[in-house]
């Protein structure tokens, strides 16, 4: 019964229910004050139809007596190759910088590949200074690639035989644990709300086209202010030239390559401009340079017709 949740529960299964678009599932672990809150489609994806919603701990956790929320995947292979598949490592750290505010202590655990060779099943990166946290994972990921290394393969230890793909599939990031986040609803839905780009990587199909979905996010880590850059690119044709593209922005404003990801343009801030729709279209494919934080050295060099 709803009446019976606690308050700070209440608030979280109703934020996730609101990003959802319909009821979200809420469980309490057994002889513990923790609850889990998540998409029961996850349970249906994971064990079937016939064992219905089993409440699988995928999405939010929140401890009530730690005042703690975490972000948590955990005992769903399914779901943990479906993680691995759609995570960059911009979206964490853009939810990581989207929420710093809500916590003292930073930190992640996971399975990884790194922490099995060793002879251990997982790894916890943590730091109690923002900064520093940022500094640890990207020294990571420089060294193994953080997605690379997340859930290793090892031999299987249910009934399965042989090595289950993804039997090492533990990923818990802490998201808030300070007190005065529990206590307002606004927080709980702005904790939701800012981390659902890592909510959205549990699904089949995201909502969103990959590649610049990567960009747009590289480019808000760095701060890039999302707004047309067009009047900033070099060389446009006069406005008597047969190619001649309008000022006039159109859509909404996106991440857009300057060397174009088919051609192996890299997903990194320096490959990005915010371009809006129209602007993005015209210029697609026809740009070279690259920009370093605010300032951009990018040229129109629209290629012959053959």
């Amino acid at each position: 019964m709803r009446t019976e949740l606690p308050s700070a529960v209440l608030h979280l299964l109703d934020a996730t229910s609101d990003h959802l678009g319909r009821p979200a599932h809420c469980r309490q672990a057994r002889n513990r004050n923790e609850w889990y809150v998540h998409d029961p489609v996850f349970s249906f994806v994971q064990r079937g139809i016939r064992k219905g919603q089993t409440g699988y701990r995928v999405g939010y956790k929140i401890d009530l007596d730690c005042e703690e929320i975490w972000f948590v995947l955990v005992h769903s292979p399914l779901i943990a190759r479906l993680f691995k598949h759609n995570l960059v490592l911009s979206t964490l750290m853009a939810v990581l910088q989207d929420t710093a505010a809500f916590r003292d202590a930073h930190w992640v655990y996971r399975s990884s590949k790194v922490a099995l060779v060793a002879g251990s099943d997982g790894d916890r990166i943590e730091a109690p200074t923002f900064a520093e946290f940022v500094r640890q994972l990207e020294a990571f990921d420089r060294s193994h690639g953080f997605v690379k290394d997340l859930f290793p393969k090892r031999q299987n230890t249910g009934k399965g035989e042989g090595a289950a793909p993804v039997a090492g599939n533990t990923f818990y990031l802490g998201l808030a644990d300070r007190a005065n986040v529990l206590t307002s609803s606004e927080r709980i839905q702005q904790v939701v709300e800012r981390t659902w780009p890592l909510f959205l990587c549990l699904y089949p199909v995201k909502p969103i086209e990959k590649r610049s979905a990567c960009l747009a996010r590289s480019l808000r880590v760095a701060r890039i202010q999302q707004v047309c850059e067009f009047s900033h690119i070099k060389g446009l044709q006069a406005p008597t030239g047969s190619g001649f593209v309008s000022p006039l922005c159109r859509g909404s404003v996106q991440g857009a390559h300057i060397k174009p990801d088919s051609l192996g343009g890299s997903d990194r801030a320096e490959n990005g401009i915010w371009l809006c729709e129209y602007h993005h279209r015209a210029t697609e494919g026809k740009l070279a340079g690259k920009r370093d934080g605010s300032i951009l050295d990018i040229r129109f060099v629209d290629p012959p017709t053959i």
